[in-house]
């Protein structure tokens, strides 16, 4: 012992050390093992729970965890602040510990507290989809097999419901029942612009009963004017003119006017036409022009129609001069020359070639009209002319046209046609580069330059017809103005 502690080792000092030690150790351990009253809540814990979890908004959830129920009880003072968190953050300041709790918006509006119920709509609007039936457009709105046949099954005799058009709109129609739901009680949709079916089941008992409805419609006059800024179809199409009357306005004038060259950027037209409307004004079909007026060049070309005392309807200049020439000048809508009459390189033979005609192209397909009063000589194939036409407008005149991509329905030799019918339609059939009109005109044989021929004009009223023909148009003129200011009346009570 003496050895092991001498100072000389030094060893003594790492035996006092180990002592000290050891018995820190030992204190500390007695302390930390005491129970304390101020561990008795765990930290709150914050999640964020998805829509997923709760099929609804996204919302953020709260939990938190007490001791085991022998554990004591924790003082008011060290509580509250943890209480007030939550309460800022959730509607109840319940103090029972939960595993997770949800703070969402009602799916559907409550009926009573601060919200009010959202009514049940008593009509329904469906657009018919491809494939739709009326037995799944009723399907998709729960309505029951017993009524959905009897509502289908009415329809028997009156309307057939494979006829319904992709994007055409069916109106279902219920009525509120007792148990804050809603009845099927019937249908309706247009079965075509002026008829409408209403199946209605009245008295509820499941019995349907379909009825056509027909809008009544009335004769009105129409009028439109507007400033022709490229053609005279472009204006007119942007002013709201039917294509129907853009045509026939077309075929009167080109009598005299010649669409390629005549109309300038700047020019004006009006046009007045009957009309068929309901009772709310809405226009459904469109008849013949009554009066219309061409500005060109500051030159004024009015037409007025009039139906003289032997029946025939005609347009006339103020006057009294018929505006049918013997022959429309240009025979196509839209067109445009693009090879005059004369010699000229031919552009597939290669060389210089007589051209007996005039070329207007247009479009593939474009109608081709009659240019007067005829009789069919010849429709078929031609070489070099592709699909052709010959009429015969007298013993000595005639008209012929080429390169049609085909024929009107009917056209055969001996087939009698009117000024302005459609013989044909554009095309590039025969010796052509691309779509157009090849047009002669032949007196006595011969092809003629349709640029400047002579030909006679129409018939000029005189007597009592000349007289009725003043008076109505003194009175379309006075239509035309109050078609005008109804139209702006109009336009100014719908903004």
């Amino acid at each position: 012992m003496k050895r092991i502690f001498s100072r000389k080792r030094k060893d003594y000092r790492l035996f006092a050390a180990a002592l000290a030690f050891g018995f820190t150790a030992t204190l500390a351990a007695y302390f930390v093992n005491q129970p304390s009253p101020q561990n008795t809540l765990q930290p709150i814990a914050v999640q964020q729970v998805s829509a997923a979890d709760t099929q609804q908004t996204s919302t953020v959830a709260f939990a938190y965890a007490a001791q085991t129920a022998n554990a004591p009880a924790v003082s008011q003072s060290i509580f509250q602040p943890l209480t007030n968190a939550v309460e800022t953050l959730r509607p109840t300041a319940s103090l029972q510990p939960v595993e997770k709790q949800h703070y969402l918006q009602a799916a559907t509006t409550p009926s009573s507290g601060s919200f009010s119920s959202k009514p049940l709509s008593m009509t329904e609007v469906v657009q018919v989809g491809k494939g739709d039936t009326l037995n799944r457009i009723f399907e998709g709105f729960n309505i029951p097999k017993n009524l959905s046949i009897d509502a289908i099954a009415s329809l028997k005799g009156i309307f057939s419901p494979r006829e319904f058009r992709v994007g055409q709109q069916i109106t279902l129609l219920f009525k509120p029942n007792t148990d804050g739901g809603r009845d099927f009680r019937g249908y309706r949709f247009a079965a075509d612009p002026l008829s409408d079916v209403i199946v209605m089941d009245d008295s509820g008992d499941g019995e349907f009963d379909a009825t056509v409805v027909k809008k009544e419609l009335v004769n009105v006059l129409i009028a439109k004017k507007a400033v022709i800024t490229g053609s005279l179809m472009g204006a007119a199409a942007r002013a709201g003119v039917p294509h129907n009357v853009v045509s026939q306005m077309i075929q009167v004038y080109s009598q005299s006017v010649d669409f390629q060259r005549d109309i300038h950027e700047g020019d004006h037209f009006e046009v007045m036409y009957y009309g068929r409307a309901d009772k709310i004004g809405q226009i459904y079909a469109t008849g013949d022009m009554t009066y219309a007026r061409l500005v060109l060049n500051d030159k004024e070309y009015p037409l007025y129609r009039y139906e003289s005392a032997d029946g025939r309807v005609d347009y006339y200049k103020p006057d009294g001069t018929s505006n049918r020439r013997g022959l429309i000048r240009t025979p196509v809508d839209g067109a445009r020359v693009t090879s005059g009459f004369g010699f000229r390189r031919h552009p597939i033979l290669g060389y210089s070639k007589m051209h007996k005609g005039i070329d207007f192209g247009a479009a593939k397909g474009t109608p081709i009209f009659a240019a007067g009063d005829g009789v069919v000589a010849k429709a078929g194939w031609v070489n070099g002319y592709g699909n052709y036409i010959k009429l015969n407008h007298n013993a000595k005149l005639q008209t012929a046209y080429g390169h049609m991509s085909r024929f009107a329905g009917g056209m055969r030799p001996g087939v009698r046609v009117k000024q302005g019918q459609i013989i044909g339609y554009v095309g590039a059939t025969g010796r052509a580069t691309g779509p157009h009109l090849h047009y002669e005109i032949m007196m006595g044989g011969v092809q003629v330059n349709p640029v400047g021929v002579k030909v006679p004009t129409a018939s000029q009223l005189a007597g009592k017809d000349l007289q009725k023909f003043k008076l109505g148009m003194t009175q379309r003129k006075a239509e035309f103005r109050q078609a005008m200011t109804n139209a702006k009346t109009t336009q100014t009570a719908s903004r």
